[in-house]
Order: C-alpha cells, then structure tokens, then sequence
C-alpha cells in the first residue's frame, strides 16, 4: 500500500490543486499536501525488498519494487520536491498557480513511478508521463523563448520516447519480457549481441536524450532557463536522473561487463562534460550557466556509468562513484536553482550583469551558494570531492588493469581533470559575479533587506546547502553506505579495499582540476568573456539543434523522403513504358502528357512506343513483379 500510495497520490493531490488555487489557497495547499506525502515516504524503508503488481494493464501490468537503490532516489525525490514547493509557497510563482501545482504534483507521481518500478514497460509509460507533464513547466511564461524551448523540450522528448519504445519492442522480442530481475537472469547466456546493441542504442537515446547527454543535450540550454527556478531545479535535479537511470539499466543488466558499450559511455561522458562546461564557461546567464552546469555533470555521471561497463566485475569504485554523484548533484542543483529564484524574485532579472553584486552583504546566501560551488568543483571536505574522486579514481583502476590502450585512458583522464577544472572556473565567475564584484548600481542592491525571503523558502535553500559539506567531511559515516544501498541494482561488484579520500594520492587530482580552474579563470573568463568590464556572452550564434538538426528535420529529410517516394511510385509506369517498347512494339503518342514526367525521370530510356491498351502490359508486369517477391523470399 506504501508503494501504491507514494506512486498514486501526487495524481489525486493534482485533481485538488486546481479547486485550491480558487479558494486563494494553492500556496498553503500544495505544501501541507506535501508535508503529508514527505511523511508517507518516510515509511518506506520499512518496505524493503516489497513488490506491487497491478493487473495485467495494456497486456504487460505495472509492477514496482523497493530496494535500496531505489528507496534512495524516492526519498531523494521527495526532498526536492519538499523544498522546491517551498520555496514556491512563498509566492515565486502568481500566473497560473492552478496550472502549476496541477502539473508539478502529475511530475512527482511520474517521477516516483520510473524511481520504483520494476520493469521497463512500467518504466517507460511513467517516463512518457513525465515528460509530457513537465513540458508545462517550460512554457509556464507563455513567452515567445518559453514556447519556443517548449517545442524543442516536447520535440525531443517524443521523438526519444518513440526510439525508446523501439528498443524496448527489440528486447520483448528477444527475451519475452521487460522484468528486470528476469533479464537480469537470461541475458548472460545470449551469444549473438547484434540484436541485443540495437536495442541498447535505441533505449540510449530515449534515455540519454532525458539525461542531456551529447549529442540529444539540445533542450536542455534552452529549456532550463524558460522554466520557472523552482521547476529548473527539479528538472536539473531529478527528471534528468531518471534519463540516467536508463543509462545505468543498459550498462548493469543489459550489457554487464561489456568494454565496447563502456568505451562508447566513457567518449559520450567525456564529450558531454566539456560541452556543457564550454556552454557555462561562455554564458552571461545566471540559469544558462547552470543548463550548461547541468549537462556537464551529467557527462561526469556517464563517465562513471562507462567506466562501470569497462571494469565488468571490478566495477565497485565507479559504481559508488556513479550513484554518489547522481545524489550530489541532485542537492548542488536545487541549492543553486533555488539560489537564483531567490535573485529573480528581487531583481526580475538573472544577467550578470544586473545581477551583479546581489548577494554582498547577503552572509546565509553566500554560504548556502559557496557550498554548492565548492562541492560540484569538487573541493575537498565537500561532498563532490568524494564522488569525483571515485570517478577519477575509477579511470586510474583501468590504466592499472590494462583493461585497453593506456594512451587512450590517459586522454581520458587528461579530459576528466580538465572537465573538472571547467566547473572551478564557471563556478568562481558566478560567486565573483553575485558576491564580490559591485554594480553599477549597488546602492540600490545594497537596499534590498536582508529578510528577502521566507523562513519556509530559507530552509528549502539552507537544509540541501548543510548536507554537503556534512557528506563531504565524514564521507566513511555517510556517503559509503549510501552508496552501498544502491550496489545490487547496479550491479556494483564488491570493494576490495577502503577508499582513504584525504591521502595525497586522491587530493593530487582535485588539486589538478582546481589549477586548471584557476588558470581558466583568469585567461578565459576574465580575459575572454569580459569588455569593458561587463559580462559578453561569446557563446558562437550555430548549435546543433539551429544548424544541424533542424535544417535535417525540416528541409533534407522531407526532401529525400519525397524523392524517394516519386522514384518508387514511378517504377511501376517505368516498367510498363519499357515493357510497351519491348513487348508489344506499339506506336509512340507524342500527345500523352505524362511522357515528359518519364523521360525526365529516366533520361537514359529511349522515347518508346505507347500502347494504349495498356491492360495486358499491367497485368505481365503485376506478375513479373510478384514472381520477383517470390524469389526474394525463398533466397532469404
């Protein structure tokens, strides 16, 4: 009944939020509402190793399960969502607060479903539901970028789901279910795996495209800037882990162990961090900078999920690392998104450059921000420090495995430090940029009182903010068994040894990053992104999505597709034409207006002769063409 509760609720809480919002009381509602369901929740680890089957809906059921991975992420979902409407309650969202509250509550109950369920079927129809409730999040402002990054949210998370629902089509196919404990058992004695790859690329992008992983990130520098802060939080906090959840599912139970699908995840992790540090780096948007954020770490998540694949049964550090980071990086995000709701309320704005010098004189801001900056650039003493370390440590465990090129792993660690070193730099201009530098008008910021928010949305900020360094400083007491938690579903091999976090060996490779960081900063942020003081945005006008996908959608494809279609609805006219010359030796009539189409398609064919009766020819070639097919079926 936990489970079911947890699951169905949110949809009944959305039924009641719309009658709220009339009575002048959505605010109060959507949080006691969710006060109450953060109570329920805390009951499930009660409920471990509990499963729910619910009927046979749509031929397959649904069915959930809690284990500790699972039980974390639930649990993990439901602080974000605690601290998200709370903050939300103090007023942060007036335009159709009915609409927002219905949809956010219709989010949560998706996103519990894909946390806790216990089959890809499940999996996907909650998915399906999530990203089509969260859309609404992105239009929210009905403005033209709004909608704009709306179409481009709702664009590719459809074309990824139907790619998605390719591969699961695949694997039920294959194996006669989408039970993850059952595939667990049967896919270690299939030996063919070409079947098995396409399946696993198909359901890659369905999840990566979620995830923000390169090249399917296209939405997510657009789409996290339109949404409201409180909605960017907890689409950079937990709809993108469900993407990554899927990225985990292919790599442990589908392809355990395998080094191809983990170098491929390892390239994909490395390109999508850099990409979204690159995008952070040259940014004069406090929430662009984030997106970018985001999506970079992200790529650090898929580094480990790749490592995870190339290390097989060695996998534990980069399995410990992976799940770490996931939880990290749901808090940093919240913490941060939050933080730059906080500046909007105020200022109406979130340029650099009008933002600037916000948060002076501003000390629980400024805390609250320094421990969600130093942790994602991983720091020591914070909780980031502990899974980047894991992470890095993983690619070092393969360079002494021989696991493959030596070369090729030092490049990769190479990248690994530098994607790091890209997070210190974009991190330090955003504090320099909120917390140290003046404005052009700092009288005016220096007038906003220090009481610029409610105790309910402080504490949204402020309890994320204090579990970060409290991680990072006991990580054996905290951070391990959490990690431990999530081992069985990852399918986490056993630790051989300890991981001491503060020797010198593991604090070398956070002090690497962090001069990179430092060089960064000064070369490229201040140097590169700066005239005249104030914050450019040198982000180059091309992107994928504008030059690439778009023009591919909208102008190549149709046109291939109609080409081909003209080619193929013109054979069997052709075949007629070369049959009337060949066969039935008729005469040629120059009057016939369709000759110009087939002898502009088929230059090369002589100006034959027209049979007017062309109902003998048709059928002789209604049979040459079925004896064709007959043939073709037999070879095959």
């Amino acid at each position: 009944m936990i489970i079911a509760a947890l699951v169905f609720l949110p949809f009944v809480f959305a039924l009641l939020m719309p009658f709220a919002v009339r009575k002048n009381a959505g605010d109060k509602a959507a949080l006691l509402l969710m006060l109450g369901y953060t109570a329920l929740a805390l009951l499930l680890p009660g409920q471990m190793n509990s499963h729910l089957a619910i009927g046979k809906l749509m031929g397959q059921g649904l069915s959930f399960h809690v284990d500790g991975f699972r039980m974390v992420f639930a649990l993990l979902t439901v602080l974000l969502w605690l601290s998200s409407l709370a903050f939300t309650a103090t007023g942060y969202v007036k335009y159709r607060q009915d609409r927002y509250y219905t949809f956010t509550f219709l989010t949560l109950g998706a996103v519990m479903g894909v946390f806790l369920s216990a089959d890809l079927f499940t999996t996907f129809c909650f998915f399906e539901v999530m990203s089509f409730t969260s859309f609404v999040w992105v239009i929210h402002d009905e403005t033209e970028k709004a909608i704009w990054a709306g179409k481009l949210y709702l664009a590719v998370a459809v074309i990824g789901g139907l790619v998605l629902l390719v591969g699961l089509l695949l694997l039920q196919n294959m194996f006669g279910t989408l039970d993850l404990a059952v595939l667990r058992d049967r896919i270690p004695g299939i030996a063919d795996k070409g079947m098995l790859y396409a399946a696993a690329i198909c359901i890659f992008v369905g999840f990566g495209a979620k995830a923000g992983a390169f090249p399917l990130h296209v939405w997510m520098p657009t789409s996290y800037p339109e949404a409201p802060a409180p909605a960017s939080a907890l689409l950079s906090g937990m709809l993108s882990k469900a993407g990554v959840l899927g990225l985990i599912v292919i790599t442990a139970v589908l392809l355990p162990g395998d080094i191809l699908w983990g170098k491929w995840m390892l390239i994909i992790g490395l390109v999508t961090a850099l990409a979204g540090a690159a995008i952070a780096l040259f940014a004069d948007h406090f929430k662009r900078i984030l997106a970018g954020s985001s999506m970079s770490q992200i790529g650090f998540i898929i580094v480990g999920i790749g490592m995870m694949g190339i290390l097989g049964a060695d996998n534990a550090i980069a399995a410990r690392g992976t799940m770490l980071h996931m939880i990290n990086h749901s808090l940093i995000k919240l913490v941060l998104f939050l933080i730059s709701g906080a500046v909007f309320m105020k200022l109406g704005v979130l340029t650099l450059n009008e933002a600037r010098g916000f948060g002076k004189n501003k000390p629980l801001l400024k805390f609250c921000f320094l421990a969600a900056a130093l942790s994602v650039a991983g720091v020591p003493l914070m909780s980031g420090y502990v899974s980047k370390t894991l992470l890095h440590e993983a690619i070092v465990e393969a360079m002494h495995m021989h696991l493959m090129s030596h070369g090729f792993l030092q490049v990769c660690e190479i990248l690994f430090l530098t994607a790091g070193g890209c997070t210190a730099a974009y991190m330090t201009k955003l504090f320099m940029a909120l917390f140290v530098e003046e404005n052009e008008d700092q009288a005016k910021m220096d007038a906003i009182s220090t009481d610029y928010l409610s105790l309910p949305a402080k504490l949204a900020i402020i309890v994320p903010a204090l579990l970060l360094p409290l991680m990072g400083i006991v990580p054996n007491m905290i951070m391990d068994p959490l990690a431990e938690l999530g081992m069985s579903y990852m399918n986490g091999g056993e630790l051989h040894h300890a991981v001491h976090y503060f020797t010198w060996v593991n604090l070398k490779g956070s002090l690497i990053s962090l001069s990179i960081g430092a060089v960064l900063y000064l070369l490229l942020v201040r140097k590169g992104t700066m005239a005249e003081g104030r914050y450019v945005d040198r982000w180059p006008k091309v992107g994928l999505e504008r030059n690439i996908y778009r023009p591919l959608v909208m102008q190549v494809l149709p046109f291939l597709g109609a080409l081909v279609a003209r080619v193929i609805s013109s054979w069997p006219d052709a075949i007629i034409r070369f049959c009337q010359k060949r066969i039935f030796n008729g005469k040629w009539d120059s009057a016939d207006p369709t000759e110009d189409v087939y002898f502009s398609l088929y230059p090369r064919l002589p100006k034959a002769v027209y049979y007017r009766d062309s109902l003998s020819a048709t059928l002789l070639c209604f049979t040459f063409g079925m004896a064709a097919i007959v043939i073709v079926i037999i070879f095959l």
